[in-house]
């Protein structure tokens, strides 16, 4: 694992009073009957925070380069929900198979910032950080 860049990951961990106060990160939009008769596809529309939260993993350099379609044991931690006893390289990993899986089932990214897991994955991962530093 690459070192993260310390100034976007201080970015990233600043949001997490933000993510912790919101209340809705995103909505479907469209489904709609134009006048035509043809139907609008449906579409995730993500807030400002969730997409200023995409910026900054990639910036920060917590997206993995590994083989995530294939690595069942994260689908595993993921339903856990306990993240307090990983390590920062799969607290990382989870990142991004979270980020990446949306790209091809859209809204996985929005459901795991609503069921709390990006929320307790990032303070997991900033307790870890500093820790590594003392």
């Amino acid at each position: 694992m690459k070192n993260p860049d310390k100034n976007n990951l201080k970015e990233l961990f600043d949001l997490i009073p933000q993510i912790e106060d919101t209340k809705s990160f995103g909505e479907m939009k469209g489904a709609k009957r134009q006048t035509n008769g043809y139907v609008e596809m449906p579409y995730i529309s993500l807030t400002v925070l969730v997409k200023n939260f995409l910026d900054l993993v990639y910036k920060s350099g917590i997206i993995l380069d590994f083989d995530w379609t294939t690595w069942d044991e994260g689908k595993e931690l993921i339903k856990m929900k306990d993240f307090a006893l990983l390590d920062i390289e799969t607290l990382c990993k989870l990142i991004t198979a979270i980020v990446r899986s949306d790209r091809f089932n859209e809204g996985y990214l929005l459901g795991n910032f609503e069921n709390g897991n990006i929320l307790k994955i990032l303070i997991n991962l900033k307790n870890k950080i500093e820790l590594a530093k003392d």
